[in-house]
């Protein structure tokens, strides 16, 4: 972590996630049980109800003014939709710069993870609006983004 003191990332795409771990639990996504136990290092399942560290593993609970402009994208009928409204509202709520791009029955029938099946029209809109959103936050040169 010594190398990367004093680094503040220019833009976060966050694509599809869970952000506060103890409401994802509730989400019914698969695996996310075991997901969260291995995050919490705990081995029996009960013992999910006695931890104290949520805040630690939930990105959520780190939102400040000073966090990076973010792109967050996710689509209905993914379980972690909620997850993502609340990270948007969170986002404003902390004034901080946020493009989101959230998809619905109207584009087709969408997965979790939506954003890569290149073969569909959700995955087109999804890549324009991360360009976009890079070519306004990134510090790259112009012509990197030319396909």
């Amino acid at each position: 972590t010594d190398r990367i003191a004093g680094i503040r990332p220019t833009g976060v795409l966050l694509l599809c996630g869970a952000f506060d771990m103890q409401t994802a639990l509730k989400s019914k996504f698969p695996r996310i049980r075991k997901y969260v136990q291995g995050l919490l290092d705990i081995r029996k399942p009960q013992k999910l109800t006695e931890a104290s560290d949520w805040d630690e593993i939930s990105p959520l609970r780190h939102i400040t003014k000073d966090f990076p402009p973010t792109f967050i994208t996710d689509a209905e009928p993914d379980r972690f939709i909620e997850e993502n409204r609340a990270m948007i509202r969170k986002l404003g709520q902390m004034g901080v710069e946020h493009d989101a791009l959230l998809l619905g029955a109207k584009d087709g029938a969408l997965l979790h993870d939506y954003q890569v099946e290149y073969f569909t029209a959700a995955f087109g809109a999804c890549m324009e609006a991360v360009l976009h959103f890079l070519k306004k936050t990134a510090r790259m040169p112009e012509d990197i983004f030319e396909l």
